[in-house]
């Protein structure tokens, strides 16, 4: 399937949604926006997304918002805007255009963290309930994401972060051309590339067995707890293979063992805990200042065996425990 033909595909389905009799939305955009957040959260990018439609002038500010997701501990938050054209032809947007949107909805969550939109808001406005929780848990917000979604093709994803009342945004776009690299492809863990050089300092010291039986190969290497920790703070559940990522808990038996030990028993933590397996598309090898193998960086990394001790550590240090990760 071509890309062009995964648009109409994509339009098709809007376009289908609308004509149901039993469609929560008229309105194509909210359509095209609910079918984008639910994508992203089927693959592990966000939480359990909710439509909601909000665009109004406040002060001399347009204040934009289409979607959101909000963490089931209130921690995480993720807004979305779309940019919705309706086209069956590829088209271009210009990065001037997702920015603008993109400072279109960071002023809607000023608005909420500062409580002046709460205050100037009917409270029959459907962003008004959301407005307000925004308001009372920005304090704890850990984690805050502005998506821009179209249906059309932009150049850059990705825009530097902004500050805001001390919280780091991160900015992204999820245009037609990334959701056709999900979808059309299958490979939305292309996107998941790390590079140890980057996260630890130098390429991870490994025992590299090439295979000569099967088409891939081995390495066993140790990842400090930091890195895993950088990691899965970086990609969350996307880590994860499906069969764990309903784990994004301390509160069972094994998870408190895990805790327990990182916290009372470190220098013990990876003879208890050492039954990470991670595959990854494609791997990079470098010598070391050791002249031995060394794993330089992963592209379409995925944890399969290890996923309760990776967001363990995660979630510990979270919480705010004092660990020595770098230990670990």
């Amino acid at each position: 399937m071509e890309l062009i033909d995964f648009l109409r595909q994509t339009q098709a389905e809007v376009r289908e949604r609308i004509n149901n009799p039993d469609s929560a939305s008229p309105y194509e955009e909210l359509v095209f926006t609910e079918i984008v957040m639910q994508h992203m959260a089927d693959i592990g990018m966000t939480f359990e997304p909710a439509t909601c439609h909000h665009e109004a002038r406040f002060g001399n500010a347009i204040l934009r918002l289409s979607g959101y997701a909000l963490s089931d501990d209130t921690d995480q938050l993720d807004l979305f805007v779309s940019l919705y054209s309706g086209t069956d032809d590829l088209k271009s947007i210009p990065d001037s255009e997702t920015k603008k949107a993109a400072e279109q909805c960071l002023r809607f969550l000023k608005g909420c963290a500062e409580g002046k939109l709460v205050k100037n808001m009917d409270e029959s406005n459907e962003a008004y309930a959301l407005a307000l929780k925004i308001q009372q848990c920005y304090p704890n917000l850990d984690q805050i994401r502005i998506y821009i979604l179209t249906d059309q093709q932009v150049k850059s994803k990705n825009f530097a972060s902004r500050e805001l009342d001390g919280k780091t945004i991160k900015l992204e776009v999820m245009d037609i051309e990334r959701l056709y690299h999900h979808w059309a492809e299958g490979k939305p863990r292309d996107e998941i590339a790390v590079n140890f050089m980057e996260v630890a300092g130098s390429a991870l010291p490994c025992i590299y067995v090439p295979s000569e039986m099967s088409d891939y190969d081995y390495a066993l290497t140790v990842i400090p707890g930091e890195v895993l920790r950088f990691v899965y703070e970086k990609y969350g559940a996307r880590l994860l293979e499906a069969n764990v990522r309903s784990f994004l808990n301390v509160t069972g038996k094994v998870n408190r063992s895990i805790r327990d030990t990182l916290m009372k028993d470190p220098e013990h933590f990876m003879a208890y805990n050492n039954g990470i397996v991670i595959l990854a598309d494609e791997v990079r090898l470098e010598k070391t200042a050791s002249n031995i193998p060394g794993i330089l960086w992963m592209k379409g990394m995925q944890i399969v065996n290890g996923g309760q001790t990776t967001a363990s550590i995660y979630f510990t240090k979270k919480k705010g425990e004092v660990l020595d990760l770098l230990e670990k």
